[in-house]
C-alpha cells in the first residue's frame, strides 16, 4: 500500500477531510438513506438518498442540499426538483474520476439517464454473493449487504441500509479502516442508478481490486465476470488506474491499494473492528 502522487489522488478529496467526521457525528444518519425508525420498504419519506447526499454540504454543494425536502411524503429525494432539474440529473465533477471512460451519466434500469459517481462507500468484508472470494471473512458480517442496519452484523463503516458508524465504533482506528474507494459504473449495475440513489453506493472488499466485471471489455459477459448478477464480484472497488485503485480512510488520508494486495489484509482494512494491529499504510 502506498500513497498516490498528488495529481492522481481522489478528485473529490474534500470528502476525505475532517468534515466527514463532523457529518457522521451529526444528527443526520449518513447511511445509504433509509430512516432508522422505518421498515426496509422504500417509502418516499424513507428514501433519503445515498451517503453522498449527506455529504453535499461538505463539498460546498449547499445549492443542492438546501433545496431538498427530507420530510416530503410524495417524492424520493432523487426525484425532487432543485433549480428546475431532478437531483438525479446533476453531474458533480467532485464525484467523477477523470481517468474513467464515461461522461458523468449512465442509462439506469428504469430508462432514465442519471448522473453517476466514481466513489462508493465501503461496507467492508460483508456477506455478499455470488462470486465474492472473501465475503464475511471476519465472521460477524452475516447480514446480506448489511441490510438490517445493525452495527453487530455490519463489517464496514457504511451499510447498505440504515447503518453508518460513529467514530467510537471504528475500534481498529480511523487510519486502519477504509471509508470509501473508487468504482466504475461500467462494471456494476447498481452504480448506474446514480450517485443519489439509495441502492447504489455500497461496495465491499470481498473481491479483488479491479476484478473485471466491466461490460463489453475482453473476458467479461459470463460467469463471475458480469456487471449484473455476480454481486460479490461486481460490487467491488475498481478503477482505470494501472495496478490498483484509490481509497480514502476514515482519518481523512488517501492511499493507493494495489491489485495484488493480500486479500486477508484487504479484509482487515475493510472491517472496522477486526483487531489486527499490523495493518499499516506506507507513507
Amino acid at each position: 500500500m502506498q500513497q498516490q502522487p498528488q495529481a492522481a489522488r481522489l478528485r473529490g478529496s474534500q470528502l476525505c477531510r475532517c468534515e466527514w467526521q463532523t457529518a457522521f457525528q451529526s444528527q443526520r444518519d449518513c447511511s445509504t438513506g433509509i430512516d432508522k425508525s422505518q421498515s426496509l420498504g422504500l417509502q418516499p419519506t424513507e428514501a433519503q438518498g445515498s451517503f453522498l447526499v449527506c455529504m453535499l454540504p461538505f463539498i460546498e454543494r449547499n445549492d443542492l442540499y438546501g433545496g431538498l425536502n427530507f420530510t416530503a411524503n410524495t417524492q424520493d429525494i432523487e426525484n425532487q426538483l432543485v433549480g428546475g432539474n431532478a437531483l438525479y440529473a446533476y453531474v458533480l465533477k467532485e464525484l467523477i474520476c477523470p481517468t474513467d471512460d464515461h461522461n458523468g451519466t449512465f442509462l439506469a434500469d428504469n430508462g432514465q439517464t442519471r448522473a453517476v459517481a466514481n466513489y462508493s462507500a465501503s461496507i467492508g468484508s460483508q456477506n455478499n454473493s455470488p462470486c465474492g472470494t472473501h465475503a464475511n471473512y471476519c465472521g460477524w458480517a452475516t447480514e446480506i449487504r448489511g441490510d438490517n442496519g445493525l452495527a453487530a452484523t455490519t463489517s464496514g463503516v457504511i451499510g447498505h441500509r440504515l447503518y453508518s458508524a460513529k467514530l467510537r465504533e471504528i475500534t481498529d482506528g480511523t487510519s486502519k479502516t477504509l471509508l470509501f474507494g473508487e468504482v466504475r459504473p461500467k462494471c456494476e449495475w447498481h452504480l448506474r442508478k446514480g450517485w443519489v440513489h439509495v441502492n447504489a453506493s455500497y461496495t465491499g472488499t470481498q473481491s479483488a481490486i479491479n476484478f473485471n466485471t466491466c461490460e463489453g471489455e475482453p473476458g467479461t459477459g459470463s460467469g463471475c465476470n458480469t456487471f449484473s448478477g455476480s454481486w460479490g464480484a461486481s460490487q467491488g472497488f475498481k478503477s482505470k488506474h494501472s495496478g490498483g485503485a484509490t481509497f480514502a480512510l476514515c482519518d481523512g488520508s488517501v492511499a493507493f491499494l494495489a491489485e495484488q494486495i493480500d486479500m486477508v489484509l484487504y479484509q482487515a482494512l475493510g472491517d472496522r473492528r477486526d483487531g489486527r494491529a499490523d495493518v499499516t499504510i506506507q507513507q
